[in-house]
């Protein structure tokens, strides 16, 4: 598809400019000054509703709506439905589930590629603020891990409120004086509102950037609108002292907010080469008014309402002015955007396309997915946006026609079952694709010792879904332990002439010998939450299964939390080099990013879970 934006070459360019251009210093004008600054603002829970350009009169929104009319206005942008799936794909530009988000993680791996190292590699500095809350993460999943060069703000809404009185729980989320952090200090608290706490943070940052020659990244996460309806006073009394008013003053004094640091960049002279770009994380909660009007569902929902959202893009003389553009983009397609207009590459993993690119793919076929204790559901989108499947499991399968009803209410699964088998078969094939976690693999003798090192979070076992599966073939088993595998801090696997034994995370788990001479397929299996802010909602369960026979099931109800190990190599055959050596053989690993089961079947995918190929070969 051809978008209006950039030429061949990658030079920026505008067709009603170039018409314009009659002389040699008109078109001089339309030269970049070098790589632009990027602004990245992310709201809250902010719904297509909340936008008073939309036609909500409700609202009182004239900062985002001027902006909106200084660029461009996707109609049609995809988010995710909850917090940190969609700040998760926003850094990595890939699907949530690559990271193991389905929607929760502990965070992301130090060391993945995000928008803030593909900026440090391009010379930027780079800098976050505000809401983090890529999982339930610690500093070792927090900004400085992942590209920021300084940060300030919180890491997760709970810790607004400041520890609890035995140091351990945290109080209520909050906007009035706020705890915060900077850096990886620790919190204190701030007198007055969040919203203009980080707003004169981020002021007091351009301010400062205006004299420096290195070009910067401010990525900006509002926590406004989201609940607690605590607005400032001086805008909760223009409004009734209702639910709903005190929501319309959150959405207007962020409003205000998002302006003053407009005019920031304005001031210092700097708003022509910045890229700006504003969106919200997840549709509205619609509790207290209908945030995401015209469209059906709201945040945690797979519906339109709870997965479109705004996007606002301005860049002055570099893409056009008053554009409403009914594209179908997402969150997939910032990071690729961001990393063009810097002169980056995107890494690998991305999977999202430039929005300013001359000429426009399609956009990648857009699923999500909640793979709960107790629940499973997922949504597809058909590859030309035509088509929305959904299959919940508490009420079943929805197919909605988008072109025919672009609320997204009406199911039509009745009518059109082939359309929803096709998107079903799109999800598996997706899905599989998905929880394969690659990691660094090297090898340290020719019995299939080796060490594995990278995607520290996902290799680990610990929080949210987990697999290890390997053939093993034992040559002679002693009293001693042989070490099939063992991560220090975490967990090991060991072989004896009386017992096979796993431990994992405070769990030992004792199994009949294996069969020497003969390779077994060993997987073990796993599931682990943990709660920084329900710790009730802690448990845990670890599965063993050897060549298809499920040998060991172990649930706790109150798991102790393991922040370490996480960075420490996996060792396979060994449990360090040279000790406790595994006599025999050892295929090559998987490691999945989900929990399965060899002896259940998917009730909408129709075939097993786990569909490992094979392990003893």
């Amino acid at each position: 598809m051809v978008s209006y934006f950039r030429r061949a070459g990658n030079q920026p360019l505008i067709l009603s400019l170039l018409l314009a251009c009659i002389g040699l210093t008109a078109c001089d004008a339309l030269e970049p000054q070098g790589p632009p600054n990027v602004l990245l603002i992310v709201l809250d829970d902010f719904g297509v509703n909340d936008l008073g350009i939309n036609g909500n009169d409700k609202v009182r929104t004239p900062s985002l709506d001027s902006f909106a009319a200084q660029g461009v206005h996707y109609t049609r942008h995809y988010a995710d439905s909850s917090c940190s799936p969609a700040r998760a794909a926003l850094l990595t530009g890939n699907y949530p589930a690559y990271s193991g988000f389905r929607p929760t993680h502990l965070g992301l791996s130090p060391g993945t590629p995000t928008i803030a190292t593909v900026l440090q590699a391009a010379g930027y500095h780079t800098r976050h603020l505000g809401k983090w809350h890529v999982g339930n993460p610690t500093l070792q999943q927090g900004p400085s891990a992942l590209g920021f060069d300084r940060w300030f703000g919180f890491l997760f809404q709970a810790a607004l409120g400041g520890p609890s009185e035995d140091g351990v729980k945290y109080g209520r989320p909050r906007y009035l004086d706020p705890w915060l952090r900077r850096d990886n200090k620790a919190p204190r608290l701030h007198e007055g509102h969040l919203t203009d706490i980080l707003t004169e943070d981020a002021i007091g940052f351009i301010e400062s950037r205006n004299a420096e020659d290195k070009p910067w990244f401010l990525n900006f996460w509002y926590y406004a609108p989201h609940m607690p309806m605590e607005p400032a006073p001086r805008f909760a009394a223009r409004y009734p002292k209702t639910y709903e008013g005190m929501y319309l003053a959150l959405v207007e004094q962020v409003d205000d907010a998002i302006g003053r640091v407009l005019q920031a960049l304005e001031d210092s002279g700097q708003a022509d080469n910045t890229l700006v770009i504003i969106l919200s994380d997840n549709g509205g909660a619609n509790t207290f008014t209908d945030s995401n009007h015209p469209f059906y569902g709201k945040k945690a929902q797979y519906l339109e309402g709870g997965l479109r959202t705004p996007l606002l893009i301005r860049w002055p003389g570099q893409v056009p002015a008053g554009v409403a553009s009914a594209e179908m983009v997402s969150l997939l397609d910032i990071l690729p955007t961001i990393a063009a207009v810097a002169g980056a590459s995107p890494p690998a993993q991305a999977v999202g396309r430039d929005l300013l690119a001359a000429e426009l793919p399609t956009s990648p076929q857009l699923f999500w997915e909640t793979i709960g204790w107790d629940s499973y559901n997922y949504s597809v989108l058909s590859l030309d946006g035509r088509w929305r499947y959904l299959y919940d499991s508490e009420f079943g399968e929805v197919l909605n026609d988008l072109a025919t009803e672009p609320r997204g209410e009406r199911n039509v699964m009745s009518d059109h079952p082939q359309q929803a088998a096709r998107l079903r078969e799109d999800y598996r094939l997706w899905r599989r694709a998905q929880r394969e976690v690659r990691v660094n693999r090297e090898v340290l003798n020719e019995r299939g010792g080796a060490r594995l090192t990278g995607k520290d979070v996902l290799r680990s076992p610990g929080m949210q879904g987990f697999t290890f599966a390997i053939g093993v073939t034992p040559e002679q088993l002693g009293d001693s332990g042989q070490a099939i595998l063992h991560q220090g801090g975490r967990w090991g696997v060991y072989a004896t002439a009386d017992a096979t034994l796993v431990g994992m995370l405070g769990e030992l788990i004792t199994l009949p010998p294996l069969t020497p001479g003969q390779c077994s397929e060993l997987v073990i299996t796993a599931r682990f939450g943990f709660s920084p802010i329900w710790p009730k909602l802690n448990r845990s369960l670890v599965e063993v299964f050897v060549d298809g026979r499920k040998l060991a099931s172990v649930s706790n109800d109150d798991p102790v939390p393991n922040k370490t190990g996480y960075a420490a190599p996996t060792y396979i055959g060994m449990s360090s080099p040279g000790e406790s050596e595994f006599l025999g053989s050892l295929g090559q690993p998987v490691i999945l990013n989900e929990k399965v089961g060899l002896e259940d079947s998917d009730p909408i995918l129709g075939d097993s879970v786990l569909d490992l190929p094979p392990l003893c070969r």
